[in-house]
């Protein structure tokens, strides 16, 4: 007899089969091994150490991929964004007029946005260094001995992606119950691509395009197109 996938089946007659929830009929199973079972041989294995393709792979290691960065449009300007220099840091004072004096350079004040454009990245690159920028200084209150319990103090409020069954029921028929807190240490992310971002504004419509991590739940990195259109008026 073999068991796999929630099924017990016979190897020869694999017609005849039955599940576990018909097995069980609603009843809670347990029996306690007097001697511990041996492992499952590596060679009988069917996921673990077995090589899985990805669609995207070839794509990837070859350098063919083209990420958001890559997206060339007539007459596109490229942006750099004049950032504090720390978390908190507040603004004071900024002079845009060296950024302003370069040929070819569209420089953008809106509220707390400052951005430098222009046709080549370097010189978009050299604008922003024209800028004379203060900022006050931040008084950091996080030590490394304190970085968990800022992170949950700053932690957006948690979503629930999908939801099933009963804590309450599950914890009623199990034989011991552990509850603990598990920290990690920081992660930071390594994408292939330099995160950029493109948008064009064409027939009273903008087409944006993005990198997302999960865009729609798939997991890939390549650019997604997004296109965004002002509601109409009645």
């Amino acid at each position: 007899m073999i068991a796999k996938d929630g099924v017990i089946f016979d190897k020869t007659q694999t017609g005849n089969r039955v599940t576990y929830a018909r097995l069980a009929k609603g009843k809670t199973i347990e029996r306690r091994l007097k001697e511990k079972p041996p492992l499952k041989p590596a060679a009988a294995m069917s996921v673990i150490g077995k090589p899985f393709l990805r669609s995207d792979a070839l794509e990837k290691v070859t350098g063919k991929a083209n990420y958001a960065g890559d997206i060339r449009l007539p007459g596109m300007l490229y942006a750099r964004l004049l950032r504090p220099p720390a978390h908190g840091a507040a603004r004071k004072r900024v002079d845009t007029s060296g950024a302003k004096q370069m040929l070819g350079v569209l420089v953008v004040e809106e509220g707390d946005l400052i951005a430098v454009l222009h046709e080549h990245p370097d010189t978009a690159e050299q604008a922003l260094a024209k800028i004379r920028a203060e900022f006050e200084a931040f008084e950091k209150h996080t030590r490394r001995q304190d970085i968990f319990d800022h992170l949950l103090q700053a932690a957006p409020a948690g979503s629930t992606v999908k939801e099933g069954g009963s804590l309450e029921k599950g914890g009623s028929l199990a034989a011991q119950i552990i509850e603990t807190t598990y920290f990690n240490s920081y992660v930071s992310h390594a994408p292939l691509e330099t995160h950029t971002a493109l948008a064009e504004v064409k027939g009273g419509k903008a087409t944006v395009w993005l990198p997302p991590n999960r865009p729609l739940g798939s997991g890939t990195r390549l650019p997604v197109r997004w296109v965004f259109q002002p509601a109409m008026s009645a």
